[in-house]
Order: structure tokens, then C-alpha cells, then sequence
């Protein structure tokens, strides 16, 4: 299952049934046992109370989740079958191709050993990882989609809202050009004008998106509620839009004639 190996060994073909018990711990259960030192060498009470087996701690392995993404670290112990079997168990199988191609192999190899022993539910990993995240899935990706078009929709109106404004400020332009202003000069007080209200509309949305991060926190995993990636992405990509919202209309109107501008209505 790759879950890493951090310390001691892995079981051996001599941990048998006849040997001294053995286990595996995570790491979480190792900083309990000895919390200043090794926990390989100690050993630990299996199964209290009900015919305790106590085992010396060979390994310690990483923390893993078994049940849900979200589930709180557990403490975990592994033993080998051959000194606890149990009556249902799983056989876990890593191959390169498809792994339902190497289902009946599998099959026949219990069986040359137990011609007698039940194999049912096969099935990929991935199987079991989608079950359990359909529901997520199903749910980010319908949040994703408004997400999406959620910043269509912005990077549309703020294009259309700052052309707009700043269109209907031709005959402004054409009056400063017609008393001595350079192109370069009306041009760059539009961009500060529109960038400055573009900024402040920024700012709201970011508080915004802050206070919205708490509620989306529960539905997240592998990213933070406060990814830089995203708040960085997303202000700088509707501050382009802006930018060039407000950018090529100026130009535009700033090569236009000053007598022409004056007649614009």
C-alpha cells in the first residue's frame, strides 16, 4: 500500500505462529510509547482484557487513513497474519496494467492453496477510493462549475462596465487633448482612475472570499481554505481583465481627433 517504512523492519518469513509476536506501529502510536526515544524494541499489550498478547514493536510506519479523508489520526498497530489470522481478510495486489486483468491469476493462486477458501468482491482500489468520494466529488465539481462561471461572468461585466465608463468619457479627452494634453497623459489618468476603483472592488472581495473560505474548509482536501495559488490567481486575472478594460477604449479614444472627440456624444 506504500505506506512508508520510517524505522526497524518489515515482518519476515520467521515470524511464525512458533515465534515471539510481533508488530508494527504508526508513528503516532510510537511518540506515545516512548515519546523521547526508539519504540522499536518495546512492547505492547494486544487485544486488553480478552486473551492479551503481548508483542515486541520490530517497525514503525507512517500514519495512514483507512476509513475517510477526514477521519482524526488513530493509533495503529500491524501484525502478521501468520501469527493472527483472521477469519475475513483482504489480499492487496499492485500491478502495473489493469489490475482486474490479473483478478482470476489471483484467483488461482488461493486456490492452489485452498482449493476450499471463498474469494469474492474483486475489485480495483480506485473502485473503493470513488465510493467513498463520490459524494465530494459530485459536490466540488457542481461548486467548481458556478465557480467558473461565477468569474466568466465577472471578467464579462467588469470588461463591459469599465469600456463603458471609460467610452463615455470621449469628449473629456477630446477637450484635455484639445487644450495641450499628450496622448500618454489622458491615457494613464484613465488606467489610475479605473485601476483605483478596480483595486477597491478587489480588496472587498478578498475580505469576502475570506469569511466564504470557512464555510468551503469541510469540503477540501490536499489544499488549504487559504490557498495562495488561488488568492493570488484569480485578483490578478480580473485586474488584467481591468486593465485592459479600461486600456484599450482610452487608446482607442486617445487617437480619435480632438475635434471629433468634442462631437462625440
Amino acid at each position: 500500500m506504500r505506506i512508508p517504512r520510517l524505522g526497524g523492519r518489515d515482518f519476515a518469513p520467521d515470524d511464525r505462529a512458533t515465534t515471539m509476536p510481533v508488530a508494527i506501529v504508526n508513528e503516532l502510536l510510537a511518540k506515545k510509547i516512548a515519546p523521547q526515544g526508539s519504540a522499536i524494541g518495546k512492547r505492547i499489550r494486544l487485544n486488553p482484557g480478552d486473551q492479551s498478547v503481548w508483542a515486541t514493536i520490530v517497525g514503525v510506519a507512517g500514519n495512514a487513513k483507512h476509513f475517510q479523508l477526514e477521519e482524526a489520526p488513530l493509533d495503529q498497530v500491524y501484525v502478521p497474519f501468520t501469527q493472527r489470522p483472521l477469519i475475513f481478510t483482504e489480499l492487496v495486489v499492485r500491478t502495473p496494467g489493469d489490475p482486474m486483468s490479473v483478478a482470476n491469476a489471483v484467483r488461482s493462486a488461493i486456490w492452489r492453496v485452498d482449493r476450499d477458501q471463498p474469494v469474492w468482491r474483486v475489485r480495483p482500489v480506485t473502485q473503493s477510493i470513488e465510493g467513498a468520494l463520490g459524494t465530494r466529488k459530485f459536490i466540488m465539481r457542481f461548486l467548481a462549475s458556478f465557480a467558473i462561471l461565477a468569474v466568466l461572468l465577472a471578467t464579462i461585466g467588469v470588461y463591459g462596465v469599465m469600456s463603458y465608463a471609460v467610452a463615455r468619457r470621449t469628449q473629456e479627452m477630446g477637450i484635455r487633448m484639445a487644450l495641450g494634453a499628450r496622448t500618454t497623459q489622458v491615457v494613464g489618468m484613465v488606467l489610475r482612475q479605473g485601476m483605483r476603483t478596480i483595486a477597491i472592488a478587489l480588496v472587498i472581495g478578498l475580505a469576502a472570499s475570506l469569511a466564504a473560505t470557512r464555510v468551503l474548509a469541510t469540503q477540501l482536501y490536499g489544499v488549504e481554505r487559504l490557498d495562495p495559488l488561488t488568492f493570488a490567481a484569480v485578483p490578478l486575472a480580473l485586474a488584467l481583465v481591468a486593465l485592459c478594460a479600461c486600456y484599450l477604449p482610452a487608446r482607442r479614444a486617445s487617437r480619435v481627433d480632438p475635434v471629433a472627440a468634442l462631437r462625440a456624444e
